[in-house]
This record gives C-alpha cells, sequence and structure tokens, in this order.
C-alpha cells in the first residue's frame, strides 16, 4: 500500500490499496468477491458491481498486504457510485 491520502475531512488517513474482499450480506442473503481500492482505519471504497443500498450492513473478510491473519469487520455503506462501487464506514473489526 502506498500513497497515502491527506484529507482534511477524514478522521484517519487514507491509502490505495488493492485488497480481495469476501463480502456478505444478510438481506438479501448472499457473498461476492470484490476489492478495496483505498483503505484507511475509518473504512474503505470497495470496488464491486453490485448493488449495495445507502445503510446496508455488510460482512467483510480480507487479508492486509503485510498480515498473516485474516481481518473480519462489519461495515456500512455509506455513499455509493454506480457502476464504480460504495463507500463503507467499518463498525467492528477483529481478527479472524
Amino acid at each position: 500500500m502506498t500513497d497515502v491520502k491527506e484529507q482534511p475531512h477524514r478522521r484517519f488517513p487514507r491509502v490505495n490499496a488493492t485488497i480481495g474482499v469476501l463480502v456478505q450480506q444478510q438481506r438479501p442473503a448472499q457473498i461476492t468477491r470484490d476489492r478495496f481500492s483505498v483503505l484507511g482505519a475509518g473504512g474503505a471504497f470497495l470496488e464491486t458491481g453490485q448493488p449495495y443500498a445507502r445503510g446496508s450492513i455488510l460482512t467483510l473478510r480480507f487479508m492486509l498486504p503485510e498480515g498473516t491473519e485474516e481481518v473480519s469487520c462489519q461495515g456500512i455503506v455509506r455513499n455509493a457510485r454506480v457502476g464504480e462501487g460504495v463507500g463503507i464506514e467499518f463498525l467492528e473489526i477483529a481478527q479472524a
């Protein structure tokens, strides 16, 4: 991961990243494989073709590039860009 993005309106810095993510949605029940393109301590941008609605709660499982353990977290969709993906705010994070 490189290229830290300093943005004054964000609580945490973000970095450009390419990280595979297993995404699980409860309603409707589905599991997809997507990827993060930007990652920070408070959230990420998920590149996906899925039309996740704002407010959707997702379970996300991924490996950090420097990590050896899988990370599992809950996230909420905060914004969406049709055809590009969704902005996720992390709610709970734990090592799986």
